[in-house]
């Protein structure tokens, strides 16, 4: 073998070296934790079966379908229009405003859910905006997560709408089709992949966090 054959399997065992001790060996710790009971006993599959008939289960799925479902819906449309004023418009500073969509995927996911506490909290400087409602809840965590999603769909919209062929809309305009035309058969197409990718990109990223 050469030298640099044996450089690069000596790299290869390390590296599987690595993961096997980072990643497989908690992994299989736990598993064999999950057929045992606390005293150690081996119980087979009761402890999955005690988990998955546990009504708390169904309901913690189902709200967390219900944020992701929202959050998607809400962050999406925003980001669409947000996107496409950005791509499509003549409205002036769009590099700033691209900076200030964009400026959140900086953050962590905890800081807006923070920021909505001590804006509209319960001490929050802002709490007499909101009422007699409350930040804390559905409609707080969907509008954290909102914020939170809202440059990662604007990212990809911005990027679907920024690759439309231009000579598409000079021939509509050319035949006379109106904007709501051009919309609906030019944009609409032509950015559904976009949609597609941030459909699925912010109703992970919801459900997951």
């Amino acid at each position: 073998m050469t030298p640099e054959a044996i450089a690069h399997f000596g790299l290869t065992a390390i590296l599987v070296a690595v993961l096997i001790a980072l990643v497989l060996l908690p992994v299989a710790s736990i598993l064999v934790k999950s057929v045992e009971d606390q005293e150690g006993a081996f119980v087979g599959l009761a402890n999955f079966q005690a988990y998955l008939a546990n009504s708390s289960l169904s309901v913690s799925i189902g709200n967390s379908l219900l944020l992701g479902a929202l959050t998607t819906a809400i962050t999406v449309a925003i980001a669409f229009a947000y996107a496409y004023a950005l791509s499509r418009s003549c409205m002036p500073l769009k590099p700033l405003f691209r900076g200030i969509g964009l400026l959140p995927i900086l953050s962590p996911s905890l800081l807006p859910a923070i920021a909505l506490i001590y804006l509209f909290g319960n001490q929050g400087f802002l709490k007499d905006w909101i009422a007699d409602g409350t930040i804390y809840g559905l409609p707080g965590m969907v509008a954290a997560q909102v914020f939170y999603c809202f440059p990662h769909a604007l990212l990809i919209l911005a990027t679907a709408l920024g690759m439309s062929d231009a000579r598409l809309y000079e021939a509509a305009q050319t035949l006379g089709a109106s904007r709501q035309k051009m919309f609906r058969t030019i944009t609409l197409p032509g950015a559904r992949y976009g949609l597609i990718n941030a459909i699925f990109v912010v109703f992970t990223i919801a459900v997951t966090d």
